[in-house]
């Protein structure tokens, strides 16, 4: 479970609802600070999804651990 909508992954940001497109939209000054803000979002949205994904995978692993049905063995046993 990454906590994240696919297309925040993929684009780096929140979709556009329909209320948000009829604001102003905020005045961008330069292409070369967009293309980087968006590549910053993007990798922490990334770093992101990757942790929530291991930590997910790590809590299943220790469910499973803890459901396995291990036996115990005592000295003299016939195995």
């Amino acid at each position: 479970m990454t906590r994240y909508t696919p297309y925040e992954v993929l684009f780096g940001r929140k979709t556009n609802k329909p209320e948000q497109l009829q604001q102003k939209p905020t005045s961008v000054y330069n292409y070369d600070d967009v293309v980087h803000d968006i590549k910053r979002k993007l990798q922490i949205c990334q770093q992101r999804a990757r942790t929530n994904l291991k930590q997910t995978k790590q809590n299943r692993v220790a469910q499973q651990a803890a459901k396995a049905n291990t036996p115990t063995f005592y000295e003299g046993d016939k195995v």
